[in-house]
C-alpha cells in the first residue's frame, strides 16, 4: 500500500504544466479489460498523453455470476468470454493493431479456477493475459483518474462487478488502497432475492474501514459502469445541458436522495429511471446501495465522476514521466487543432493578441483562453450557417478531460461566439444559462477571436503587426501603413462589437 501511495502521491503532485508537444507515436494500442460483468475491447490511437478510442465494443459475460456461489466461472460463462476475445483477436488482426494490454480482474482473480481460465484465455486468444491483484487495480484506476485530471484529490472509488477499489489520491489519505467484495454481480449472486442481507454486508464491511472517515468533507471520484449510470440518470433527472460523464460534478446531499431512491426500487419500477442505460438495470440498485453507504460513511462533500478509469490508467502507467506532466486539456486541443484547423500556428499569435483584453485574469481563465485560440478555426470546412453551432458541439461533445462541467461550457460559448455575434436558438441558450455570469467573459473572448480571424485572414503574421490595446476608455487597433487596406467596413464592426461587449470606444490608429 505504501508503494501505491508514494506513486499516486507523486502523479499528483506534478499537477499540470503547459507543454504542449507532439505524441511520440502514433502506433494504435489496444486494452481488453476481462471483467466480471463485462468483457470491454477499446482500440486508442496511440500510447499517448490523450489517447482517443477509435473502437470499443463490451459483451456481457457474466464470470462473476457463479463465483460467490461456486467459486468457479461456470462454463457456459467461460465459453462466452473465450469466444468474445478470439471475435476480438479477429477484429485486431484486421486493424493490425499488435499492441495489446490484456488484463483479468475481481472475478478470474477470486475463483478457484481463475489461473486455469486464464490460460485457456491466452491460449484461445493469443493475447498475454495478465491477472492482477485487487491492490493494482486500484493503483491504476487511481492513476486513470489522475490522467484524466491532474489536480484530483480525495479518494477514487472503482465499482466493477465483482469488486469495488477504494485508494486516496492527492492531499488526501495517500497511505490505504483497499479492494473490498463489493461488486453488483457478485452481492446480487451471493445475496439473491435478498436485498436486506446485501444491505447488511455492503454496511458491515464499510464499517470495518475507519481509515475512510478521513475523507470526510472531500472528493470522492466515482468511476465504473454502473456508477457512471447514475450519473446519466441524474442528468436526465435534472435536465443538465451537458450530458458529458467526466467530471459531472453532484453534491454528496443530491447523490444520497437518488441512490436511496433507486435502492429501494423493485425490478420492475427500475426501467422507468429516465436516463438509465437499459444495459444497467439490473445492477443499478445494487450500484446504488454500495454508493449510497459509501457517501454515508465517509461523508464526502462531492461526487466527481470520471469516464478514465482502469484502461486509460494502464496506458498512463507506461507513459515516461515528462508526457505523464503535460496538460490533458491543452495538449487535446493543439492536436484537435492541427486536425481540424488551417493554419495551426496561428493559435500562438492569437493568444498574445489577446493578452491586453484579459490583463487581470486567473490562471485557469487563461488556460481556457489558450484553448479556445487553439480550436479557434475548427470550423472553416462548415458551411458559414452552421459554423457557430457545429463548432460549438465539437467542443461540447469531445472527448475532452482535465475540464469540468463549467469549463466546458465556457469554452463551448467562447467558440461558438468566434463564428456568431449574438444567439440564435438552440443549444447556446443552455449553456449560457448554466455558465451564467461567468459567460460574459467567454462572449468578449468569442467576439475578440471573430475579430482576430476577420483582420488576419486566419494565417499567420498579420497579428504581430496590428496589436490590440486598450486606452482610456478605448479599445485600440493599431495597423501599419503597409496594411492599411485591411481596414474595411467587416474589420470596422468587428472592432466595434467587441469594444461594445467590452463597454469601450473603439479607435484604429493607422500609423
Amino acid at each position: 500500500m505504501i508503494s501505491v501511495a508514494r506513486e499516486l502521491a507523486m502523479v499528483s503532485a506534478a499537477g499540470v504544466t503547459p507543454q504542449l508537444n507532439s505524441p511520440d507515436t502514433r502506433n494504435h494500442i489496444a486494452v481488453v479489460d476481462i471483467g466480471s460483468n463485462s468483457v470491454r475491447l477499446v482500440v486508442y490511437d496511440g500510447l499517448r498523453r490523450t489517447p482517443l478510442p477509435l473502437f470499443n465494443e463490451k459483451v456481457f459475460c457474466g464470470l462473476g455470476r457463479s463465483v460467490s456461489a461456486t467459486g468457479k466461472i461456470d462454463e457456459e460463462a467461460a465459453d462466452r468470454a473465450v469466444a468474445t476475445l478470439r471475435r476480438f483477436a479477429l477484429l485486431l488482426d484486421a486493424m493490425q493493431v499488435d499492441q495489446v494490454q490484456a488484463v483479468a480482474t475481481a472475478a478470474v482473480r477470486d475463483a478457484e479456477n481463475g489461473a486455469e481460465f486464464v490460460k485457456k484465455l491466452s491460449s484461445e486468444s493469443g493475447f498475454d493475459v495478465r491477472l492482477i491483484s485487487g491492490l493494482d487495480e486500484a493503483r491504476l484506476a487511481a492513476l486513470g483518474v489522475l490522467a484524466g485530471n491532474p489536480r484530483a484529490s480525495g479518494l477514487v472509488g472503482d465499482l466493477g462487478g465483482g469488486s469495488l477499489e477504494l485508494v486516496g489520491i492527492g492531499e488526501a489519505e495517500c497511505g490505504n488502497a483497499i479492494t473490498l467484495p463489493l461488486g453488483p454481480v457478485r452481492l446480487q449472486a451471493q445475496f439473491d432475492g435478498s436485498v436486506r442481507a446485501r444491505r447488511k454486508c455492503v454496511t458491515q464491511s464499510f464499517a470495518k474501514q475507519r481509515w475512510l472517515k478521513n475523507f470526510k468533507g472531500k472528493t470522492l471520484y466515482a468511476v465504473g459502469g454502473s456508477w457512471r449510470a447514475l450519473a446519466q440518470a441524474h442528468m436526465a433527472a435534472i435536465d443538465h445541458p451537458i450530458r458529458v460523464i467526466h467530471e459531472y460534478n453532484v453534491l454528496a446531499q443530491d447523490a444520497m436522495r437518488l441512490t436511496e431512491r433507486v435502492s429501494n426500487m423493485d425490478p420492475g419500477q427500475i426501467g422507468l429511471i429516465k436516463g438509465l442505460p437499459k444495459s444497467r438495470q439490473t445492477t443499478a440498485a445494487t450500484g446504488a446501495l454500495v454508493l449510497n453507504r459509501l457517501l454515508k460513511i465517509t461523508g464526502v462533500r462531492r461526487i466527481v465522476f470520471s469516464s478514465y478509469g482502469l484502461r486509460e490508467g494502464l496506458l498512463f502507467d507506461q507513459l515516461a514521466a515528462r508526457v505523464r506532466e503535460r496538460d490533458p486539456l491543452l495538449t487535446a486541443c493543439e492536436e484537435k487543432g492541427v486536425a481540424l484547423g488551417r493554419f495551426p500556428e496561428h493559435a500562438d499569435e492569437i493568444i498574445s493578441w489577446t493578452d491586453p483584453l484579459f490583463a487581470k485574469e486567473s490562471d485557469s481563465s487563461q488556460r481556457l483562453r489558450r484553448c479556445a485560440c487553439l480550436l479557434s478555426d475548427i470550423g472553416w470546412r462548415v458551411h458559414p450557417d452552421h459554423r457557430a453551432d457545429h463548432s460549438m458541439a465539437e467542443v461540447m461533445n469531445s472527448p475532452f478531460v482535465g475540464i469540468n462541467h463549467l469549463g466546458r461550457a465556457l469554452l463551448g460559448i467562447a467558440i461558438y461566439f468566434r463564428y456568431k455575434t449574438e444567439p440564435a436558438e438552440g443549444p447556446i441558450s443552455a449553456y449560457l444559462d448554466f455558465a451564467g455570469e461567468a459567460a460574459s467573459g467567454a462572449r468578449i473572448l468569442g467576439r475578440a477571436l471573430r475579430l482576430a480571424h476577420t483582420l488576419s485572414g486566419g494565417t499567420a503574421g498579420v497579428l504581430r503587426d496590428c496589436p490590440l490595446s486598450v486606452g482610456d476608455a478605448e479599445l485600440i487597433l493599431s495597423i501599419p501603413e503597409k496594411f492599411a487596406d485591411l481596414n474595411g467596413e467587416v474589420l470596422q464592426k468587428r472592432l466595434r462589437q467587441l469594444a461594445q461587449a467590452l463597454d469601450l470606444t473603439p479607435r484604429i490608429d493607422i500609423c
